[in-house]
């Protein structure tokens, strides 16, 4: 089977995946796979599979969207008229991180029927975190109203539920905007956020979101993790920037504001992750430090100077021509060679012998240059004599260095013999 052009891509753990135009999920990497198959029992594992291939228990359905966690795979896919779309897990199940009403790993894709249940109607957005899952909806007759649904890992508040307990279903985030579209999730390591259509930014989770700091909630809450929803608000410039979509790493938050024009992180700053020139870390959003444009001028290949391809002059390959290009090459074959064996005469009549320099070679060296020196003009040989008194000059400098350096080893050579005698 051939993988046609690629129009989504995903990567989570140790795999990888991507969508083919024709809907075909394909993976690789560290798989979830079955083992202890000649028993007859079943058990979950991830295999490795070096090159990619198509998940079987999706063929025949249009795959539409697909995210990856540590060991689970999430993929929305089109069924059919009756019910647009629908949600597939598999993978690990640890922590119910598959949505499937139980703690059992999958090997093979299973449909999420709570959503079918509760008619939630689109399925807009998916991410999944290390042990956690997103799924944003836009209900069919409130399409401004998006629902984040989650589930999975809760320790570290970041299924946004209030709790710290972990769901193997999906619930409904509360505190979000009502009557406003989510227009982007990312689900961080055990922390998440979301953007609104109007530009809010609102993360909960690990650390207070990432936050990292107190008095950015809710009064009372000096540290910790934040258990619900939270808009990050009240750093100036960021506040007056309309956020435009949200990239969540381990322990840091990324986001894009005014329609790309500058970006804006916050969270762990090891390593230069948050791109501010430092690797402190940052408890607020602070701007992306974005390298200066470079000169279109001086770097850029103007389109319209090429003109058509097609116009351009041809590249004669005759046999005459190659012939000559080949006498060119050996040419300067040649002259490399004689100024490789030149210098290395040069550095042994300087340094001493090296290699097969010898004194005939030596003194062919001191000839050339003898020549090059009557053929140069007045200037070039005040340039030159500038150069080589300069140098001379360092040569004393280094020497005197060199001999006060031997005559304080050849000194405490001589107390050291003294004492002992």
């Amino acid at each position: 089977m051939h993988m046609g052009q690629v129009i989504r891509v995903a990567a989570g753990g140790m795999m990888s995946c991507a969508v083919s135009e024709d809907g075909i999920l394909w993976m690789w990497g560290n798989c979830p796979s079955p083992v202890n198959v000649k028993s007859g029992h079943q058990s979950f594992a991830l295999s490795i599979c070096e090159t990619p291939h198509p998940v079987a228990g999706l063929q025949g359905l249009n795959v539409v969207k697909v995210a990856c966690g540590y060991e689970h795979v999430v993929a929305v896919v089109h069924e059919q008229e009756t019910q647009p779309y629908a949600c597939y897990t598999w993978g690990g199940n640890k922590y119910g991180q598959l949505g499937l009403g139980d703690k059992e790993s999958r090997l093979s894709p299973q449909a999420v029927t709570a959503f079918d249940k509760n008619n939630v109607g689109r399925l807009s957005h998916i991410s999944c975190g290390a042990y956690h899952t997103a799924v944003i909806t836009e209900g069919e007759e409130h399409k401004k109203r998006s629902m984040c649904w989650t589930f999975g890992m809760g320790e570290n508040g970041q299924l946004g539920q209030g709790t710290s307990q972990s769901l193997d279903s999906p619930h409904v985030v509360e505190g979000l905007p009502e009557d406003t579209r989510i227009v982007s999730v990312s689900c961080g390591l055990f922390h998440m956020a979301v953007v609104t259509e109007g530009g809010e930014i609102w993360c909960w989770g690990m650390e207070r979101g990432l936050g990292l700091c107190p008095g950015v909630g809710p009064p009372g809450i000096e540290g910790g993790d934040y258990l619900s929803p939270v808009r990050i608000m009240g750093h100036t410039p960021f506040d007056a920037s309309h956020c435009d979509e949200v990239a969540c790493g381990a322990a840091h938050t990324v986001v894009s504001v005014n329609n790309g024009r500058a970006l804006f992180a916050w969270g762990r700053g090891q390593n230069g992750i948050l791109g501010t020139g430092k690797v402190d870390d940052s408890p607020t959003p602070c701007r992306v430090v974005w390298p200066p444009a470079h000169d279109k001028e001086d770097n850029a290949i103007d389109a319209h100077s090429l003109g058509d391809i097609d116009q351009l002059p041809k590249v004669s390959t005759s046999a005459e021509e190659l012939a000559i290009s080949q006498k060119e090459i050996s040419a300067l074959k040649s002259e490399l060679a004689a100024a490789k064996e030149q210098a290395s005469t040069l550095h042994a009549a300087v340094y001493g012998t090296l290699g097969s320099a010898n004194a005939n070679a030596t003194w062919a060296v001191f000839q050339e240059w003898d020549r090059m020196i009557s053929q140069a003009s007045y200037d070039d040989l005040s340039r030159l004599d500038s150069f080589y008194r300069q140098a001379r000059s360092r040569v004393k400098e280094v020497l005197l260095e060199k001999k006060v350096e031997k005559l304080c080893k050849q000194l405490m050579g001589s107390q050291g013999d003294a004492r002992t005698g």
